[in-house]
């Protein structure tokens, strides 16, 4: 993979700024929605998923962006997030995520995820997409999940992104510790 985590994105690195700078001046230690200036989150919406879990604790999208579901070629809305994902992803996605549930339970840690990796496009070329999912407090007080993604190379307008049986690279990372150094673009 890469040489450890690296933003690419220009766009995921102004979400960031964003996020830190209102968990930072929110008064606990993870925003609620309703902190973020909506004027100020507009411009990220169209890239934004928005997840929450349903009863058995299975994450699913409540929001999936115009910008997404275009480049995916599908709206994943109401969709389980594991849903295009091989038998392996999928058990390797739920192990990170009950491990960090139980860090949440205690404490311990909120996790947040940074992502890239290559999918398919409808027309069978590759593309790179890197995304950041940060955590936030919704109106039940629970914690859920948004995710900013970015496409950063290799798609032509137009087409749409396949399947997600793609080889991730990714770190996790805790949400309530200070920004990583490596959570900037070095362009």
């Amino acid at each position: 993979g890469l040489r450890g985590p690296s933003l690419q994105s220009e766009q995921i690195s102004a979400f960031a700024d964003l996020w830190y700078e209102v968990r930072d001046s929110c008064g606990h230690d993870i925003p609620a929605k309703d902190d973020f200036d909506l004027v100020r989150l507009a411009p990220y919406l169209p890239h934004l998923a928005f997840t929450q879990r349903r009863e058995d604790g299975t994450p699913y999208y409540y929001f999936f962006g115009t910008a997404l579901v275009r480049g995916f070629g599908i709206d994943m809305t109401g969709c389980d997030v594991t849903q295009n994902m091989t038998a392996l992803a999928k058990d390797q996605f739920l192990t990170v995520l009950h491990a960090a549930d139980e860090l949440e339970r205690q404490k311990i840690s909120v996790n947040g995820r940074w992502f890239i990796g290559p999918m398919t496009t409808s027309d069978g070329r590759t593309a790179y997409v890197e995304g950041l999912t940060l955590p936030y407090l919704g109106p039940d007080g629970l914690v859920r999940r948004m995710t900013v993604n970015d496409i950063v190379g290799g798609l032509a307008l137009g087409s749409t992104i396949g399947g997600h049986d793609m080889k991730l690279d990714g770190e996790e990372f805790n949400a309530l510790q200070p920004r990583p150094t490596w959570m900037y673009t070095h362009a």
